[in-house]
């Protein structure tokens, strides 16, 4: 889950940049030129670093509270900010870390009993970087295309999503963020953006329901949470932050980066970890190499 900086981000889904170069980076990341991460803190790390925090409670949730559903309804406001970082982002990035963090996962999966299938959310960005440029050259077309595949990915979705987490869901959040990263270049009004968001809305909170079944202060909540992570998203710009970063401690300024640079990292893991305390501790739901497809 970690993206580039400028291309967007580093090279490496895991490394910090320091050194004489980082001064040029800092003046560069407005413009998109960037090729290593600035020492400064920047509006990717704030944005990752929060999905991280979102994330690792809705896991906590699932393996440590499994009947408190309140750490799910919190958790699910990290989904949209994911995928739009995907979509929002000009790495097209398949390399091996990826593709090692997608095995080594399902390895505990069937470690601890878990499906097989959907595979992790690290195939969905896979599957997303390689189809949203084609995706993205149809869709914004016109209002035709637009209509066409969105409804297609509704469909799809009803198949996808018992092979990969989200299944092509997924590909709503993407395309609002590579809509709003080439928000000048797009056929679309800001209206336009808008009702794509409301509808994507729409279509994420109904398969939240169907998954979850939350109850009706549940779903408000989540209504409310996703709508202003939406906004947010909505806004977001490449920025760096000299006078934040010189202000706030420098342990919360190296937990921040930590969190916004190495995503993929930590998403692999704290769940690693999580699948095998939970075989440890007893629960039923997990068993030593149970052996399950779906």
């Amino acid at each position: 889950m970690s993206e580039k900086v400028g291309q967007e981000a580093s090279q490496s889904s895991f490394g910090l940049y320091g050194g004489k170069n980082n001064e040029k980076a800092n003046q560069n990341l407005g413009k998109g030129k960037l090729t290593k991460l600035p020492v400064y803190l920047t509006s990717y790390d704030f944005l990752k670093a929060a999905a991280l925090i979102l994330m690792i409670i809705d896991h906590i949730g699932f393996y440590f509270f499994p009947e408190e559903e309140w750490f799910r309804v919190i958790g699910r406001f990290c989904v949209p900010i994911w995928f739009f970082l995907i979509g929002y982002a000009r790495s097209r990035d398949l390399s091996t870390p990826i593709w090692a963090g997608l095995l080594i996962l399902v390895w505990f999966n069937i470690m601890s009993g878990m499906a097989v299938f959907p595979l992790n959310v690290l195939f969905t960005i896979i599957v997303i970087r390689m189809f949203i440029d084609w995706v993205a050259d149809r869709i914004f077309k016109d209002v035709e295309w637009t209509v066409y595949l969105s409804i297609s990915l509704v469909f799809l979705a009803v198949f996808t999503i018992l092979f990969f987490e989200y299944g092509t869901v997924s590909f709503f959040f993407a395309i609002l963020g590579y809509a709003v990263r080439h928000r000048e270049k797009i056929n679309w009004k800001d209206y336009g953006l808008y009702a794509y968001t409301l509808f994507s809305f729409m279509i994420f909170s109904i398969y939240t329901e169907l998954s979850f079944g939350f109850g009706v202060i549940q779903l408000i909540v989540f209504a409310i949470g996703t709508l202003f992570v939406l906004y947010v998203l909505l806004n977001f710009k490449r920025k760096i932050y000299k006078e934040y970063t010189k202000k706030i401690p420098q342990i919360f300024v190296l937990l921040i980066q930590i969190m916004g640079r190495h995503t993929l990292l930590l998403y692999v893991i704290h769940l690693a970890l999580f699948k095998l305390y939970a075989v440890y501790s007893g629960d039923p739901r997990f068993e030593w190499f149970r052996f399950i497809w779906m």
